[in-house]
């Protein structure tokens, strides 16, 4: 029931990919930064009142973000909301700065969103996060994922495959859950949407991610790939395996072109 109310919520909250101001007078902010708000100043008393049994108005929902240096309004930016098993790790690193730069794509590490914290306000974080980043950033709306690893990666394939209208795309890295008998109400979305799992050879969910990107397949999404990293356990992708998984997401790479 909580994570169905969670997902309820979403109409609610409303999506826009519309710049609605920016950071300072010099324009939105660029590179790498922390920043935070509350419900209550991010969406006002009543919308914020709304979600109270999920999070509370004057809870502070908290990023860790990287902009590409080149940003600008007139060339609207994919963004990857990302979580992680951890709630102080935004699952970005300095090493896929020249990647996100060159892919013209921001990374929104939610932040307060580790394992620890109940299910259903997780979601809540990773649903709210394009809202507030289309405040001062022009989102394209094709270009939105949603990604995480190990226990952020279950949290994440559960979001992407529920909500595969706003999220076009998920990445997986050392875990993800598959709906099985509980088939999505927008499945038809969800075969139109492009998924990337990658696991450590090392990792001892290896299996889980396999199977899980298999049922995938088998259930008729056809724009699924998976990368094995070798010799590696639960380390985070490098900045190689992210620009191939980017790539694959936004259908750009020449070896995983539409049939």
């Amino acid at each position: 029931m909580k994570l169905q109310a969670a997902l309820a919520s979403l109409a609610l909250i409303g999506f826009t990919s519309i710049t609605l101001g920016a950071n300072d007078d010099q324009g939105p902010r660029t590179g790498y930064f922390e920043t935070d708000i509350t419900p209550l100043e991010f969406m006002g008393a009543e919308r914020a009142a709304s979600l109270s049994d999920v999070i509370a108005p004057d809870e502070k929902l908290k990023w860790k973000i990287y902009v590409p240096k080149t940003y600008t309004p007139s060339k609207p930016v994919g963004l990857i909301v990302y979580v992680t098993h951890s709630n102080s790790w935004g699952g970005s690193t300095k090493a896929y700065n020249d990647v996100l730069d060159e892919k013209n794509i921001i990374w929104a590490g939610v932040i307060s969103a580790g394992n620890k914290k109940p299910l259903n306000e997780r979601l809540m974080r990773l649903l709210l996060t394009p809202t507030f980043i289309a405040r001062d950033y022009v989102l394209d709306p094709d270009r939105i994922y949603v990604g995480g690893n190990s226990g952020g990666a279950h949290v994440a394939s559960v979001l992407a495959t529920s909500k595969p209208q706003l999220f076009k795309g998920g990445l997986f890295v050392g875990g993800a859950l598959f709906w099985k008998d509980r088939e999505p109400a927008a499945i038809d979305l969800v075969r139109q949407n492009r998924y990337v799992f990658i696991s450590g050879s090392r990792n001892p969910d290896l299996r889980e991610v396999q199977t899980t990107a298999v049922a995938y397949v088998e259930a008729g999404v056809e724009h699924t790939e998976f990368f094995l990293m070798p010799n590696v356990a639960r380390k985070a992708p490098t900045a190689t395996y992210i620009e191939k998984a980017i790539e694959y997401l936004d259908n750009t790479s020449g070896s995983t072109e539409d049939e």
